[in-house]
Formats: C-alpha cells, structure tokens, sequence
C-alpha cells in the first residue's frame, strides 16, 4: 500500500466545497459536470470524470467531519504497558463540541500528535482539511523535536478517544503536551481513484459496463445439464437457470445479475453456481463482496461443502479467503475455526501459552482457483499482481455497493472473456454515503441498479425478461407467509411465492394467528446529546416489556424463546444504544440489538422494531422505502413493530403496515379478547385482500 497515491484534493474542489458544491462551483472544476447535471446519466464517456468528482465531494465531506476532531495542547493519560509491543493511553474530548462515536473507526483511523516546534516550523495550512495528509516530520528520528507520532484509534468513548503507539515511542510521549489530528487513512477511496485513472485508459470494460442490443444478436446457449451438488436447487425453476446460465456462460458483452429478494436463497445459488464452475479446471474465479462478514458467510458456505466433498480430491485448498493485512492485524477471534483454516494466514502456537497466533501471509501468494475478498482486498490483489485475471468474478450484496466501490472488482482483474455476475437486491439499503450532496447527485446509485434500468435488462409487458442477462428470485424460504405478504405487497409487486408452510400462534398477540403485530406507542423523542441521533424512553420500554415476556412465556406453551432468537432493531443509534443499556441492567446480554444497516441481509426468529419518531416530522431517513423494506423482512416468525401510528401513518408505508395490523387485529396497546379478535379478522378480511391489491399505489416505484 505504500504505493498507492493519496490523491489530495484539489483547490477547485476545495473551494467547490465552501460554497457546498452548488451546481455552478462543480461546473468550474469539471466541464462534463455541466451536462451531467441536466440528466443525471452516466455514460460511456463521463462515467469516470462524473464518479471521480462525486468521490472528491464525499471524501472532502468526510475529511471535514474529522476535522472538527482536532484538538489544541492536550495532554495524554492513563498509559497502559502491559502489552509487549504497543502502549494504550488516552485523550480527553469534549463531548460538547462534536461526538467522536458518530465520526471515528476504532482500529482502522489514526492520530496524529503534533509538537509545538512541529507547528511552529510548519502551521496548519489555510484549508485545515489538509492537515490530515501525511507530513514530512512524520519520517523525522524519534529524538527529533518536530518529529510527529501516529498512533492508531483503539477505542471510542463519548468523552475520550483511546489510543495505541508502538512501544518504541513511549519514552517521547509521557507529561508533552501535543495537538492531535484525527484522520483517515482513506484507503477504500484511493483505491477507487486508482481504479478510475485505470479504467479512463480501458475503453472495452467501459463499454461492457454500457452493453447495447447490438451486443446480444449473437444466439442462446444451450442451457448444460450435470448434477447437482444441492439437490433443493432442483425444485426451483429460478435458481436451477441462474446455476445452468451461469456455467454456460452469460454473455462476455455485458454482466449477469443475480437479483435475490429477502430470503429467496441467492447464496445457495451463488454457492452451487461457484461449485460447478469449480469442476472446469481452466476457471479461475474471484468472489468480491463490501463487507468482510458477507465475504465470511459465502466462504464458509463454499468451505463446508468442500469439507465434505471434495477434500480428497486435491492436496491443495480450492479456495483461499483473503483479508487484508488491517484485517489480520484487528484480530480474527470471530471467524470460525474451519475457514481459518483457508484464510492467508499462517497459524502457531506461542510456547508459553499454546494461545493461537496468526500471521498474515501476502495476497500473491496464495492465490488459487477460488479468492474470496472484500472489494477493497480485490483491487489490492490487482496491485500486487499486476497480471491477474480472472473467467468469472461474482459480485455478492452489489446493490449494496457505489459503483465506485463495484468497480474494485472489475478494474484490472476482467479480461476480454471474463464473467461478471452481479447479485444483490435494489429495493433493500444501498451503500452509506455521508455527503447529502454527494448521494442526491448520484453517487448512491449502485453498478447494478443502473443496470436493471436498462432497456436490456427491462421487465416487457408480461413480466418476462432476458434470462442470458439475468435471472430474478421468486421463492421465500425464509419467513411465515403473513410476514411476506406485507413487504412483498409494498416492494416486489407480489411477485414472491411464500415457500414456509408453518403456522403462527403466539400467545400475546390479540391475534394469535398473525405474526405481524403494530403496538401503538405515543412517546417523547429527545435527542441524544451532541449527537443527530435521536431516542425514545417509552418505546424502549415497551420493547423491554415485550422481551422479557417472550423470554418468559415463550411463543406459546410448546415453543421456548432464547435471547439469541430476538432481535431488536431501530433506524437510530441512539435508541439502540438505550435499549443496550436497559437490557445489561436486567441481565439480558445475549440479544442484539442493532441499526437497520447492520441488520441487513441477516435474520432472526422474532424481530422487535422500534420506530421512534412521535409527534414530528419524520425524516426522509426513516421513512426510506428500502430502510422499511429491511426492517419487515429480517423476521422468521414474529414481527413486533412499535411506535406512533398517528405520526407513521403520515408515510404511505407506514400507513399500509398500521392497516394491515388493523384488519388483522393486532394493532393494539392492550390485550384483546380472542374471541373478538376472530371476529375482527373474520370481517376484515375481504379488506385486507383489497388493500393488498391497492398498495402498489401507496409505494415508491423502484
């Protein structure tokens, strides 16, 4: 990484920035952006000059949040030298200015002490952003009075940040005084300007990335035959052609998607796809992903399988799972032992305590038939072997993904003949994106939404579409049938087919037999202090109340609840962390409680919303359909949502959601009589079917 570029901004952007990117000031620093704006479409020819100057504006946006960070002569305190190679201290903040939790990465961001003669001989620049690029005193020798020290953030607190230094320092750290910078290493972003100088130069993968009809005269495939190593696939008409197109071949002239709704199985059919191409030993295949945790969940998958069926077929692994030197160093305590077993780690045992160590092992030299990595880790790959390519290379969660980050995986690594296979679903939560301005102007499109609005990849009148470019998941293994109902009715056009044939009942529903309940809350929000994120007191009681009585009686006499079985999720922060603190003082530490973000793409058994907002406006970050879209469909076999239908009811999804409840029964503070409630439903039901039919009317067109 030493030679990747830091590709500072600029001062057109810079001063861009000051008049907070106004259509006229991005005009100035690209005269492509002027034509950009009156449509807002990526082509051939501005792709890369359009994403470069969206990334400059959240990079910029970024580096401002840091900027508030920086500190005056502070001292550090409660050093910590137990450790034999690094020291811990502390830095006090004050939380009244600006919340470091909401803006700092604990063991990815760094800190920089900056000395009283190191500022002296060299101020802060005019545009204190800046500040945070690396500096010359930086390299200077540790006796040296302008030397700067970079440590590494440990550890967030609200009103402290603790920090990490290699131990060799120490002795120039103790009673100085410094000034801090605060900054990130903004690797992900160097990375993908790297790999937009890169495809400026690469005309044939631009023009794949805008295919046209002309490309696609060539004829069908016939779609292969072989067994199956998940005989389940067969059953699914579905997932048996997205495995079948996918070993054929799909077009080398534009890229394959794999669109894969909550719970349709679009990683047992990514899994079995991998496998079959695994056979062919001419493949050489890479799996990209933007987290680690769904680059693990796929790797796994593909390890078990190999565990059980093809160990003995080679002395070498076919798969290695590659994290990034950052990611080695952080600790892989959570990633389970077997695919340890095929990460670029090498494994030992220390003599005195037989504790596990792992060393990293370079990128280059375990690659093999099956790379599985994080976007990011892929566009490293490239950069260390210059050379390499691959005949299939599988995007997992893109619609999760900014084209920018998309294009990671593709920039260097596709040859000519190469495969791309997008799979993801658009309707759920794209990337985080913290410049406003930055995602209004596009930048929080992903490759393969754009993709899906194109007229090649377009729905006709009859539903159908091209199958040699895509193949569109329909069957929802995942949730009970009523829980389905209601986001498949707001998002998907009732096009998914409800698989899960078991029967609801939980006792404390009004009605038993619907797993979708609305409690109405009328509660106070109130804002967390020095922070955006806001909370409310009352909801979170009555999620506590609705855990401890789950946890308590159970679904029904028959059926047990566990705390892992709940999970709690809200669209704030601070909501969750109220509810975090509540659930320790009772004892309860075994059920997470999580942002809608890291919810996404995971499940549970029982899922407790907590809405939040009450008596004012609601935000357009709530009241985002593919935020909603999450929160309905994380649930097995209980949704409990909790809030203000007064104030919901205000969103047309919302209002959907409260009417539905209602029809059914279960929109109730207090307990209901059953033998009302069967009354109620028995009666509304004709309702129910009409306002199923009528709600592609209430919801976003996308």
């Amino acid at each position: 990484m030493e030679d990747l570029p830091f590709y500072p901004p600029g001062q057109l952007m810079i001063n861009a920035s000051k008049l907070k990117f106004n259509n006229e000031s991005l005009k100035a620093v690209n005269p492509q952006f002027g034509k950009y704006l009156q449509t807002l479409n990526l082509d051939y020819d501005n792709m890369t000059a359009i994403l470069e100057t969206l990334l400059r504006i959240e990079d910029i946006t970024t580096m401002q949040c840091y900027a508030k960070l920086m500190k005056g002569e502070k001292i550090l305190i409660n050093f910590n030298n137990e450790d034999t190679s690094v020291i811990e201290c502390e830095v006090k903040l004050s939380a009244k200015e600006v919340n470091a939790e909401d803006i700092l990465a604990p063991g990815i961001d760094e800190v920089v002490l900056v000395s009283k003669g190191s500022l002296m001989a060299s101020p802060w620049p005019i545009d204190i952003i800046l500040a945070q690029l690396p500096h010359a005193h930086e390299a200077l020798k540790l006796g040296d009075p302008m030397r700067r020290f970079v440590g590494l953030v440990k550890k967030v607190k609200r009103t402290s940040v603790v920090l990490e230094f290699s131990k060799r320092v120490a002795t120039f750290l103790y009673d100085r005084k410094f000034h801090f910078i605060f900054r990130s290493g903004r690797v992900p972003l160097r990375l993908m300007y790297a790999a937009l100088r890169l495809l400026q130069a690469d005309a044939a993968t631009r023009r794949y990335l805008f295919p046209n009809r002309q490309q696609l005269n060539a004829p069908a495939a016939t779609l292969p035959k072989f067994p199956l190593f998940n005989q389940t696939i067969a059953a699914n008409n579905e997932q048996l052609q997205a495995v079948q197109q996918i070993v054929a071949g799909p077009s080398t002239l534009a890229p394959y998607i794999l669109f894969g709704p909550p719970g349709t199985g679009k990683t047992t059919t990514l899994v079995e796809a991998i496998l079959q191409l695994h056979l062919n030993p001419k493949n050489r295949i890479l799996v990209a992903c933007g987290s680690n945790s769904a680059c693990d969940t796929i790797a796994l998958r593909l390890c078990e399988y190999f565990e059980q069926l093809l160990l003995n077929a080679t002395d070498a692994k076919p798969l290695v799972r590659l994290y990034s030197k950052l990611r080695v160093k952080k600790g892989l305590k959570e990633v389970p032992p077997l695919l340890l077993r095929y990460a670029n780690v090498e494994r030992s045992r220390c003599e005195l305590d037989r504790k596990l160590k792992l060393a990293y092992k370079t990128l280059k030299s375990v690659v093999t038939k099956i790379n599985v990595a994080t976007l990011c880790t892929a566009q490293v790959l490239k950069l260390q072997v210059p050379d390499i390519s691959f005949t299939h290379i599988f995007i997992d969660e893109a619609a999760a993904a900014t084209e920018p980050e998309a294009l990671l995986a593709i920039v260097g690594l596709k040859g000519p003949s190469t495969h791309v296979i997008l799979s993801g679903d658009h309707k759920q939560l794209g990337a985080v994106i913290k410049s406003q301005r930055a995602a209004s102007l596009g930048l929080g499109h992903s490759l393969m939404e754009r993709l899906l609005y194109h007229e090649l990849y377009a729905l006709n009148a009859q539903g159908s579409y091209e199958q040699r470019l895509q193949t569109r998941l329909r069957r929802n293994y995942r949730s009970h049938p009523a829980i389905v109902g209601v986001y498949n009715q707001l998002y998907y056009n009732g096009e998914l087919l409800a698989q899960v044939t078991q029967a609801a009942s939980c006792a404390l529903l009004p009605n038993p037999q619907s797993p979708v309940l609305f409690h109405s809350v009328h509660g106070c929000v109130a804002r967390a202090a020095h922070s955006a994120s806001s909370y409310n007191e009352l909801e979170a009681h009555v999620v506590l109340w609705y855990i401890q009585q789950l946890l308590r009686r159970g679904l029904d006499p028959q059926t047990k609840v566990a705390q892992r079985d709940i999970g709690v999720v809200s669209p704030y922060l601070a909501q969750c962390r109220l509810i975090e603190l509540k659930l320790r003082q009772l004892g309860i530490r075994r059920l997470e409680v999580g942002s809608v973000e890291s919810y996404q793409g995971r499940e549970k058994p029982i899922i407790i919303v907590s809405l939040v907002s009450s008596f004012n406006h609601i935000s357009s970050f709530v009241a985002n359909p593919r935020r909603i879209n999450v929160l309905l469909s994380r649930a097995k076999s209980l949704l409990i949502l909790v809030g203000n239908p007064t104030t919901l009811s205000t969103v047309n999804d919302f209002k959907f959601i409260i009417d539905y409840c209602k029809l059914a029964g279960n929109l109730n503070s207090q307990k209901s009589q059953k033998s009302k409630s069967k009354k109620k439903l028995a009666k509304a039901e004709p309702e129910l079917k009409a306002l199923s039919n009528n709600v592609k009317k209430l919801s976003l067109n996308n």
